[in-house]
């Protein structure tokens, strides 16, 4: 089915920096200006002896910035009378420039990425000046972050990104950077049938990666259920972000490791669910050996995932089931990574360790579930050998809820420092950390299963048959459907797809002639809007000559017979339920009415198996 950042010591001083609107309109096309010291105000004093030559770097951007400078300190008294200072090599004052009736002095520099500033002091011993060095940049806020740590935040709450704040732990930079929140960018692709927020998140510089994972706060504005990912231009997809809902605080925390795009992306205007309810599917595909679970078979690893998967269709309930490679299409792939786990978005983790990560495609709109395979984990596809072995189940189930559109939780609270959700060691298996040495991360808990409920309702397309998946019934008979060609069938109680009856049909047929059962009732519908037609099988046995089949029937405002076209389907998996047919339908102009069935059809030439049995149930024709 397609839709489709630990606080360490802060430096003292901390950059809040105010974003100035430049010009009118909405808040999603107003362009920021943002005036960062880059340098100082710092102060210059001269000494005995030769003249002084002081030397410093700092950061910028490339472009202009402007140099200030204060001859004699706050009072005046201590003026320097000759002096020499150069930016980048270039001379920008002289001695000429130092007139004591001159304050304070000012230009226009060029600035590169990285600078340097020489100043020469040749004046009386202890007099001085004071040298500040600032720059304009479009920007929501920035600033200078150095090895000491720092924060960035957006104070102006005419922003779209009031509220977002940047902070940098000691030791996670080895030298001073110019830091910023744009808002302009080259906006990756989002596949169709998904969106993003209209205001995505631009940390420059780009591609700046930290030594130590840094965080990100980001207002919530109530929203619940939005997981947040960066850009990777290199693999030219969506990675998901360890993304924490503080629910006390109303805001989302994040973990990241280097600078580039931040956004959420989901599928629903309100819960941003991943997938469409009313697309009746997810389709996945298993992709593991054993190279990394010693002890097991390619065959255990994929029913351990399959678990995981397992465990979210039941808690979907007919929502939305999940289907193994279905018609090549794939909408979750599991699999292997040896890409370097050690430093990189970090979720489903141990302490110093990423188990899995889940990423999002944007290119072919897939959902990538990757596991530890760097070698560095002891995998287990058991349900009780765990410590120190990983339950791949409980990775899988953790990531997929990720995929469905889950963002980590913690009902009870939330302790930054070490990543640990205050009762969560038993609690959600979408806390953010995962306690391996509980079996019961394999199951879903119950906060996981209300959440994914109130993600994924019920599909809001009405459905216009009656008795779908003929759970009513008087007599052994369902309600409002009728047999064709005399079929014989059983209301089955054994097998089901949605509730807890199907019907079988299970006969000789004959070949060129259709059995099955249709609505009794005509269905109201209209040519001018749009249908989709959805049914689910499964067979046993081995099949003959038939096809599963849909018949659908139109009729005019006087019940009259206008159209009658099959819709033969080739043959799912033996047992598991299969969704044939997810269907666009359109009518003729004059059809006001339409009756559908369900059952087998014999290849004239062919012959049927009498062993073979039918299986339908969720008969779905939806308006939209």
């Amino acid at each position: 089915m397609k839709k489709s950042i630990l606080i360490g010591f802060l430096i003292s001083i901390v950059f809040l920096m105010n974003a100035i609107p430049e010009g009118s309109g909405s808040n999603s096309s107003v362009s920021y200006i943002v005036e960062v010291t880059l340098l100082g105000p710092k102060l210059y004093v001269r000494m005995d002896g030769e003249p002084n030559i002081f030397t410093n770097s700092f950061p910028g951007r490339v472009g202009q910035g402007r140099i200030i400078v204060t001859n004699g300190g706050v009072d005046g008294t201590l003026t320097i009378s000759s002096a020499i200072i150069k930016i980048n090599g270039n001379q920008i004052f002289g001695t000429s420039d130092f007139n004591q009736n001159v304050q304070p002095m000012e230009k226009i520099i060029n600035l590169q990425e990285q600078n340097s500033i020489s100043i020469e002091l040749r004046s009386k011993p202890n007099s001085n000046i004071v040298v500040q060095i600032t720059q304009e940049i479009s920007a929501a806020a920035g600033g200078i972050i150095g090895p000491n740590g720092g924060i960035i935040e957006v104070t102006n709450s005419s922003s779209p990104y009031y509220g977002v704040r940047i902070e940098v732990p000691a030791g996670a930079l080895a030298e001073s950077k110019i830091i910023y929140i744009n808002e302009d960018a080259i906006y990756p692709p989002v596949p169709e049938g998904l969106f993003s927020g209209e205001n995505p998140i631009v940390l420059q510089p780009s591609g700046l990666i930290f030594l130590k994972p840094i965080k990100m706060i980001i207002p919530a504005n109530g929203n619940q259920e939005r997981i947040y990912y960066v850009y990777d231009e290199i693999d030219e997809e969506w990675d998901f972000l360890d993304t924490v809902l503080i629910r006390q605080n109303d805001t989302y925390e994040i973990v990241l490791s280097h600078f580039s795009i931040v956004n959420w992306i989901c599928g629903g205007l309100i819960n941003c669910a991943t997938f469409d309810p009313c697309s009746e599917y997810i389709s996945y595909s298993i992709n593991v050996s054993n190279s990394n679970a010693p002890g097991y078979t390619a065959a255990e690893i994929a029913a351990a995932i399959k678990r995981a998967i397992e465990a979210w269709d039941l808690a979907l309930g007919d929502r939305i089931t999940f289907i193994q490679g279905f018609h090549g299409y794939v909408d979750i792939n599991f699999y292997w990574s040896d890409k370097d786990f050690s430093f990189v978005i970090l979720d489903a983790i141990l302490p110093g360790e990423t188990l899995g990560l889940c990423s999002y495609n944007a290119i072919t709109g897939d959902f990538n579930i990757k596991f530890n395979g760097t070698g560095n984990i002891i995998w287990s596809a058991g349900l009780n050998d765990l410590n120190p072995r990983v339950s791949i189940s409980a990775v899988a189930l953790h990531e997929i809820g990720h995929a469905l559109g889950l963002t980590h939780t913690c009902p009870n609270g939330y302790i930054p420092l070490i990543k640990e959700c205050v009762g969560c060691w038993d609690g959600p298996v979408m806390s953010p950390l995962l306690n391996i040495s509980r079996n019961g991360c394999q199951l879903l808990q119950a906060d996981d299963s209300q959440r994914i409920k109130e993600l994924y309702p019920e599909c809001s397309w009405p459905n216009l048959i009656q008795n779908y998946s003929f759970e009513q019934g008087n007599g052994g008979w369902p309600d409002f459907w009728d047999k064709i060609s005399n079929a014989t069938f059983v209301w089955d109680s054994t097998k089901s797809h949605t509730g807890f009856r199907s019907v079988s049909i299970s006969d000789t047929s004959s070949p060129g002639v259709f059995y099955g059962l249709q609505t009794s009732y005509y269905i109201a519908v209209n040519p001018s809007k749009n249908y989709n037609l959805s049914a689910w099988y499964s067979w046993s046995e081995p099949k003959g000559s038939e096809f599963p089949t849909i018949r659908l029937s139109e009729f005019d405002s006087l019940g009259n017979h206008i159209y009658t076209y099959n819709l033969y389907l080739t043959w799912g998996r033996q047992n598991p339920w299969d969704p044939h047919l997810w269907k666009d339908v359109n009518f003729h102009s004059g059809t006001r009415y339409v009756k559908i069935a369900v059952g087998r059809y014999v290849n004239p030439n062919g012959q049927s198996n009498p062993n073979a049995t039918l299986r339908w149930d969720t008969i779905k024709l939806l308006e939209y």
